[in-house]
């Protein structure tokens, strides 16, 4: 059964159900799942939960799955070292394993990419990758966000 034609779906909601095109992207419906953090990445490099994860979501109707925040090439991209990563053989097979899931399954996928700029800690942490290296972000603000008793209230 076609999903505009699905009995639980209310007339209102009818322009969800349409297809969608523009330029080079071509989805079945207009349902995009939003990125969410799962923070499974292990050594910033996702795996087979993460491609199972997202193809059920496809399996399920999404047209459009978009992946968590995945940290660019930069020491000090991200916050956590259960992020996953974007950048780097081991780390994009990996996600090219989730395309190809979502894929499979009829459903789009594209990634977040991310920088945490001022949301890390400042330098000397050992919970974040690259903890020694102070945060980077793109103002002039002159400290992180975050301090070691939480956040800087400007």
């Amino acid at each position: 059964m076609d999903m505009i034609d699905h009995p639980a779906a209310p007339s209102h909601h009818a322009p969800l159900f349409r297809p969608f095109r523009h330029k080079g992207l071509s989805l079945d419906n207009r349902i995009v799942m939003a990125p969410m953090g799962r923070n499974f990445a292990q050594g910033g490099v996702v795996g087979s939960d993460y491609a199972d994860y997202y193809a059920r979501r496809a399996d399920a109707g999404v047209a459009l799955c978009i992946g968590e925040a995945a940290a660019i090439g930069h020491p000090v991209s991200s916050t956590d070292n259960m992020h996953a990563d974007f950048h780097g053989a081991a780390s994009l097979a990996g996600w090219k394993g989730v395309v190809d899931a979502v894929h499979a399954v009829g459903g789009c996928f594209m990634p977040q990419i991310w920088h945490a700029g001022l949301l890390r800690g400042p330098a000397g942490s050992d919970e974040v990758p690259n903890g020694h290296l102070p945060p980077v972000g793109p103002s002039g603000w002159a400290e992180p966000l975050v301090q070691p008793v939480g956040w800087v209230n400007a």
